[in-house]
This record gives structure tokens, sequence and C-alpha cells, in this order.
């Protein structure tokens, strides 16, 4: 499976109206980088707008979860457990956007 169906999986794990919402193919085009959004300034697209920074952070973040497991796997020789991860994320500032505990957590869990 490649980086960007996982993170595809995930999001749709973990933020399923975001993804209902915004649709399927869209979603994959924003994790793939192939479309950017740009706003028009019309209050008629501020929740669409809402939506797709929520993607694209949330996306960001899984692709960070998977990029520090691949790399600790590399450096340890054996798959790094979810605290690991966890940790390793903190030390390195990597949470970004995603400041709730136990969604960071189910994400990390989920990409493991």
């Amino acid at each position: 499976m490649k980086v960007n169906d996982i993170v595809f999986e995930v999001l749709k794990e973990h933020w399923p109206d975001d993804v209902e919402f915004f649709g399927e193919d869209p979603a994959r085009e924003l994790i793939d980088g192939t479309t950017v959004y740009e706003s028009v300034g019309s209050g008629e697209q501020l929740p669409l707008m809402s939506v797709i920074a929520d993607i694209t952070v949330a996306s960001g973040f899984i692709k960070s979860v998977i990029e520090l497991f691949l790399a600790l796997k590399k450096a340890k020789g054996h798959p790094p457990s979810a605290q690991e991860v966890d940790q390793e994320m903190s030390a390195r500032n990597l949470a970004g956007k995603i400041s709730e505990p136990s969604l960071k957590e189910a994400v990390i869990h989920s990409v493991l």
C-alpha cells in the first residue's frame, strides 16, 4: 500500500465528516498534492475552506507519523512502539495543529 493510500484510510477513519463533505476524490487530490484550492473571498465557501484546511493539516500530520515511523524502524532495526513514535514527535514538535492528545494517539495507533 502506498503512503498516500495509508494517509487517506487514516483520514477517513478519524476525519470522516470532512472526507464525506469534501468528497473522496478531491480529498485524495489534496493528499497527493495534485490540486491546489484557493479562496475567492465568498462567504459561501468558508465551510469548504475550513474542511480543506482540516484535510491538509490532518494529512500532513499523518504523513509525518508515517515518515517518523519508517525512520525509527530503520534506525532501531525493528518497528517502534506507539509510545516511541509519540515521544519522538513531541521532541521534534511534529504534532503541529493536532493538539488533542487522544486524536494524536489514535492516529499514531492507526498508522502503526
